[in-house]
């Protein structure tokens, strides 16, 4: 394997899960083979099973150092450590004592990862012999107390590996049991994608697992629990004197209760498209498993719609079994053809609506754009919103590509509801069955927050309706600390319910995750004012300068990883209103804007670290935050470098990214590097370089072209920004003049590869001499 030294970091010869695995004294490098995790947390108190094995990739035999940092804040006691089955005794390290330890080995393993826990307690075991390539099964196991505040419990597992494996994890996976004497209500990861499973109202169960992959942050959970039918809890995070963030939590009971009776309106679209890559059909089976899972004393109406349109009966129908039946054979005798009357079907659904107690839910499906009757966008969103005097919620079903998305979407957006679109190959039948399931159980409706503060920057700006298993987050700034009385309003059916709670809004606290969890949504929602209402230079200027801060990548603002400025039409993709791209930029935005967690945010060559971005840049992670400063010059490993470090503790988690750094701490910018300065591509002799490849970014395949002053040998090779080699695109002799190379974004083995920033090394041997000459490139799918 090939490793790119010019610019980016040697991998360590050690590896953490959990824990850390050191060879020491002596030994090769160590790779975990699998990483299970189990954990048991009963009123608050947690117990954490831990199951890896790891593996000697060396060619002798080793001895290990097992090292474990307590999480911060952690009551953490009772630890249990076996080697194959076997007891091995070991010793809890306190923080003072640890900082040596870890500062040692950074010294003696010139690597600068374990450097973000030099201030934790350390649970320290030795391991040996460990034979070459023998591996190790360790089992771990610790008690501890949750951190507590108020009715919210959190629970940190440290699953950050990526800084300290050289191979992905096979497997990784964590399975947290939560039983509680108290109701629990919400259940929250801010870190990852977790599922989550409610039994019953005392009892939770969350799960995440992943294969072949390198976990880049630690595993957080939080849950609350509450007496109250609906509970609201908050996270906060502040650093005076600027503004505060918050983030609200909004959960109902599990077990709801008897839910008011619905009036279930279905909005079919029977044109002529439909009849194409099955629609037709998984649109009548979508139909036929709401119609069966209605409850008798709901009320139903189906509205089929082409050039004209028709209904299933006069008026709503109670769904008895035998107006269900008739309604599965209605619907099973439909044909399509003809246009597409889009505007005067949807009126003539919302004329069934009323408002007397009932939810009304119109579920629309449809494949196409209006072509017959009211046609123009701005006009069938005006006249629909002005015609749903009863609240009706309308949640929209896209079939395909040739659907207008910023259509659907001003719709569902407009009239409380939501969009979903069906990609073609996909199952029609079950996306509309499994959010069915959800929207047929609400809740609480027309929810409402009087925060008793100043509050600014709601994402979501208007909440939507709690369903029951679900909960709402809602993230924003607050002004004024202080104690305030939070009022949590909305309608269960027809009778209007208020939650009130003392809320202490602090002067001062440290949850980094949730101002970055603020800025994507806030970009998310930007960029969604773009696509439907057009671009305007302040939306633009903005996003850019939320992206930067907060090191936020989507693939509307990739560019800031290889540079400061837009490259023109960079958002131009947001301008579609039809098509694959249409579809697809929809959804990437819907989920940056209801974003709940920190991965939606990241991406190759982007850091955030406890509040601040980092951008890899030329080799060197570079502080967002660092302008034109003059930099302080400091050695990685040298005698200033820990002399920094043990002057300003809390520098350790930022010096922990790697060797060559450009940091702003404390009002003073310092630029870490390795040994001596990186070196730069050689100068251009005439005639040689690399010309920017085109498209940058780029979601299929780029054209990488470069110039040679003469017949030369040439090496022209694709690299990930860890160093390994992608694939060979040119190895061997070429003609002088200009050349062209097309990268399919595939490996030297013909597997596509992931997104991420690419690095592109074009060497080039002149009468003796090696040229080099470097490019990154943004691949995006």
């Amino acid at each position: 394997m090939c490793y790119l030294t010019l610019f980016l970091l040697t991998l360590p010869s050690f590896v953490r899960a959990d824990g850390i695995m050191v060879p020491w004294p002596h030994g090769g490098p160590v790779s975990v083979k699998y990483h299970k995790v189990r954990v048991e947390i009963r009123d608050g108190v947690a117990t954490t099973y831990i199951d890896q094995i790891f593996k000697n990739e060396g060619d002798r035999e080793a001895e290990w150092l097992y090292l474990f940092p307590v999480p911060e804040g952690a009551a953490v006691s009772a630890f249990s450590l076996y080697v194959d089955g076997e007891p091995v005794s070991g010793e809890v390290v306190p923080a003072d004592s640890a900082r040596k330890v870890y500062e040692e080995i950074v010294r003696r393993r010139l690597d600068p990862g374990l450097l973000e826990y030099v201030d934790r307690n350390t649970y320290r075991a030795r391991i040996f012999p460990v034979p070459p390539g023998g591996t190790k099964r360790v089992e771990f196991s610790y008690d501890e107390v949750l951190t507590r505040r108020g009715e919210v419990l959190r629970y940190v597992y440290p699953l950050d590996t990526e800084r300290f494996s050289s191979e992905p994890l096979e497997l990784v996976s964590v399975e947290v049991d939560i039983t509680s004497s108290s109701p629990i209500k919400a259940v929250y990861s801010p870190s990852h994608e977790v599922k989550v499973e409610r039994p019953d109202e005392n009892t939770a169960r969350v799960g995440y697992a992943d294969e072949d992959v390198l976990p880049d942050r630690d595993f957080v959970l939080y849950y609350t629990v509450s007496e109250d039918n609906v509970g609201f809890h908050f996270l906060f995070h502040r650093e005076p004197p600027k503004p505060g963030f918050f983030l609200m939590l909004v959960a109902p009971r599990v077990e709801v209760g008897k839910l008011p009776p619905r009036r279930v309106l279905f909005v079919l679209d029977t044109s002529g498209s439909m009849r194409r890559d099955g629609k037709i059909e998984g649109a009548k089976e979508a139909l036929r498993y709401v119609l069966e899972h209605l409850d008798p004393e709901d009320l139903f109406w189906i509205v089929q719609y082409s050039t004209t349109v028709r209904t299933f009966s006069e008026e709503p129908l109670p769904a008895t079994p035998e107006n269900v039946k008739k309604a599965v054979e209605y619907v099973e005798g439909l044909s399509p053809g003809g246009g597409t009357n889009m505007y005067e079907a949807l009126l003539e659904a919302l004329s069934q609506t009323a408002d007397d107690g009932r939810a009304n839910l119109l579920l629309f499906l449809t494949d196409g754009i209006p072509t017959v009757g009211v046609t123009d966008p701005d006009s069938v969103v005006r006249g629909v919103t002005g015609a749903n005097r009863a609240g009706a919620r309308l949640f929209v079903f896209g079939v395909g590509y040739d659907v207008n998305a910023p259509l659907l979407d001003l719709l569902a957006s407009g009239n409380h509801g939501t969009s979903l679109y069906v990609h073609p190959g996909e199952d029609i039948a079950e996306k509309v069955a499994t959010f069915y399931e959800i929207v047929s159980k609400p809740v609480l409706s027309d929810v409402e927050v009087d925060f008793g503060t100043d509050v600014e920057d709601l994402y979501p700006r208007r909440l939507p309706d709690l369903f029951g298993g679900t909960q709402l987050v809602q993230v924003g700034r607050y002004l004024s600390p202080g104690e305030t009385e939070v009022v949590v309003s909305g309608r269960m059916g027809s009778e209007l319910r208020k939650f009130s709670e003392e809320v202490t809004f602090p002067e001062e606290v440290s949850n980094p995750f949730i101002p970055r969890i603020w800025a994507v949504r806030k970009v998310g929602y930007l960029l969604d004012q773009i696509r439907l209402h057009g671009e305007e230079e302040e939306l633009v200027e903005e996003i850019i300068a939320l992206s930067k801060r907060y090191g936020i990548i989507t693939p509307y603002t990739s560019f800031l990883v290889t540079g400061d400025e837009p490259p023109p039409g960079a958002f131009s993709q947001l301008g579609e209103k039809v098509g694959a791209a249409a579809v697809r930029a929809a959804e990437h935005l819907r989920d940056y804007s209801k974003a709940s967690t920190e991965g939606k945010a990241s991406a190759e060559g982007v850091r955030y670290v406890w509040g601040k971005a980092f951008f890899l840049r030329d080799g060197s992670w570079v502080d967002a935050e660092v302008g034109g400063e003059e930099a302080e010059e400091v050695r990685f490993g040298s005698d200033e470098y820990f002399s920094l470090l043990s002057e300003h503790p809390g520098i350790g988690r930022f010096l922990s990214l790697g060797k060559n750094l450009v940091l702003k701490y404390d009002g003073a910018v310092y630029r870490i590097y390795e040994g001596t300065d990186i070196p730069e591509a050689d100068p251009e002799p005439g005639g040689f370089g690399l010309l920017p490849n085109f498209p940058n970014p780029f979601n299929s395949s780029t054209l990488i072209s470069f110039v040679i002053p003469e017949d030369s040998e040439v090496s022209l090779k694709v690299y990930d920004v860890r160093g390994r080699m992608v694939r060979k695109l040119e190895e061997g002799p070429m003609q002088a003049g200009e050349h062209g190379c097309l990268w399919d974004g595939r490996d030297q083995e013909g597997s596509s590869c992931p997104s991420g920033v690419y690095i592109y090394l074009l060497k080039v041997r002149v009468r003796g001499k090696e040229l080099r000459d470097v490019g990154k490139m943004v691949l995006m799918k």
